[in-house]
């Protein structure tokens, strides 16, 4: 979302996505920088779609990211897909991204949202990274945060990789737990039964696995193609 143009496109970002739909509506709008004449959903709808057309005679782009979709209720993805209709003869009037963990696909599969699923012209998954690029990430986490030193045994690299299937998300969890933990014990290096520890804790098994999806995303009304974006998940 940085790296949008800022005079061209307008973006609003829903980090919580567990409202009602006057709720949501209302953050929109808000987002938009859009004061809310009324608190009704007629209201607020007309007021988003007269804001919208002004944006869209002025060539400029509309965008709704809603994070964690996977937690979205049934009644508000029904309500994101009749936002899909705010369109003049030729264009849509806003973008809509959908970004979640896997079960936002499987949510999507249902019967009750098929109409929803029909409008989504792009979607893209992130995978999981492999053993090496894990050990290049954490190496590369620890210089960023200030130290070329090797601070986890590469036999603990190999055990972070399988407790974390290889998600970054993960790999940061149990390199932070690690590193606490070695901290307390005044350990150099963390070693491998540290990382077994961790992964414990977390209820992760440290056992080899199958590669899996760690993330998807998903965009009704885009014209690009459909791509996927190896370890490209941050969270």
């Amino acid at each position: 979302m940085a790296s949008l143009d800022q005079s061209r496109v307008f973006s609003s970002f829903v980090f919580n996505p567990r409202l009602d739909v006057l709720d949501f509506l209302e953050f929109i709008l808000s987002d938009f920088g859009i004061s809310p004449q009324n608190r009704t959903k007629s209201g607020m709808l007309i007021q988003l779609n007269r804001w919208l057309i002004e944006r869209f005679r002025r060539e400029e782009t509309c965008v709704i990211v809603v994070d964690e979709a996977q937690n979205l209720e049934w009644e508000l993805l029904e309500e994101i897909r009749l936002l899909t209709n705010l369109e003049t003869t030729s264009e849509k009037l806003v973008q809509i991204v959908l970004s979640g963990q896997p079960e936002l696909e499987e949510k999507l599969r249902a019967p009750d949202v098929r109409q929803l699923r029909q409008r989504i012209a792009l979607w893209a998954r992130t995978h999981a990274i492999t053993a090496e690029q894990t050990a290049n990430y954490i190496a590369q986490r620890l210089l960023i945060a200030g130290t070329a030193e090797r601070l986890f045994a590469d036999d603990a690299v190999a055990a972070i990789h399988r407790a974390s299937r290889g998600i970054p998300r993960l790999i940061n969890l149990i390199c932070e737990h690690a590193l606490i933990l070695a901290y307390v014990e005044q350990i150099r290096q963390v070693p491998e039964a540290l990382i077994h520890a961790v992964a414990s804790d977390l209820d992760l098994d440290p056992q080899p696995f199958m590669v899996s999806t760690s993330h998807s995303g998903y965009s009704t009304n885009s014209k690009l193609p459909a791509r996927e974006h190896p370890g490209r998940e941050e969270r």
